[in-house]
């Protein structure tokens, strides 16, 4: 992956879109422990605002994403990063001694062709009964310009991603649909216009965001651009 790869740029996107950047990882915070494995950690947005914890662990595939937030978070001593692909066993392994009681994935296992092996990792790294948050995009119908630059092999239903789940040792807590208006903005973008967000998209929409989190906040939507899922580790099955 190199710096003009789609990914970089639409992470760096990313970083400018504080509104929804918060939306998300305060719906993490509330519901993960004190040790957090950020799975998928990109360019370190969600973790940065999680540094309050006792330990942060980040893991990437992509050796761009490890060098950025290892420079990024140099002076948080409890921040720990290291280069894994989700799918691989040795990561749980490799994270043992950290001790984690809970982890969150925010837009990652749809870049995972096998999802499922995947959250079983993320779910192995953990005691049984540890919390997991996970945002992931919705529905297939509004896939296009965006998903296909980004790599994404799919969106989510509730009913897809719990079909993936079920054979795992997690329980789903709850699954909501987040970022209604988001939905057709996507829909706009990918479908009808035909390109991938970029910063001028994201800091426009990003201005809207608190508007439509407190509204969300009072009325859950039917549909939306993403799916919040809140899972709890079981014994192994």
């Amino acid at each position: 992956m190199t710096a003009t790869d789609p990914r970089v740029t639409i992470q760096s996107c990313m970083q400018q879109a504080s509104n929804y950047n918060d939306w998300i990882s305060s719906q993490a915070r509330a519901h993960v422990g004190s040790r957090v494995l950020d799975a998928g950690v990109g360019s370190g947005n969600l973790s940065a605002m999680l540094l309050d914890r006792e330990v942060v662990v980040g893991v990437d595939v992509w050796d761009e994403f490890v060098a950025l937030v290892r420079e990024r978070f140099a002076a948080a001593p409890n921040f720990h990063v290291h280069r894994f692909d989700l799918t691989d066993p040795a990561m749980v392994e490799a994270l043992r001694p950290y001790e984690l009681d809970s982890a969150m994935t925010s837009n990652v296992l749809e870049h995972v062709e096998d999802d499922r092996a995947a959250l079983a990792n993320i779910a192995a790294c953990l005691p049984p009964g540890a919390p997991i948050f996970v945002l992931v995009p919705a529905f297939p119908s509004i896939y296009g310009a965006h998903d296909r630059a980004d790599h994404h092999f799919r969106r989510y239903t509730k009913r897809s991603f719990a079909a993936m789940a079920a054979p795992l040792p997690v329980t789903i807590e709850s699954q909501r649909y987040m970022n209604l208006p988001g939905y057709f903005a996507w829909w706009l973008l990918g479908r009808v216009v035909r390109k991938p967000l970029g910063e001028s998209e994201v800091g426009l929409y990003d201005k809207i965001v608190p508007a439509i989190r407190a509204l969300e906040q009072r009325v859950s939507p039917p549909f939306g651009q993403s799916l919040v899922v809140r899972l709890r580790t079981t014994a192994a099955r």
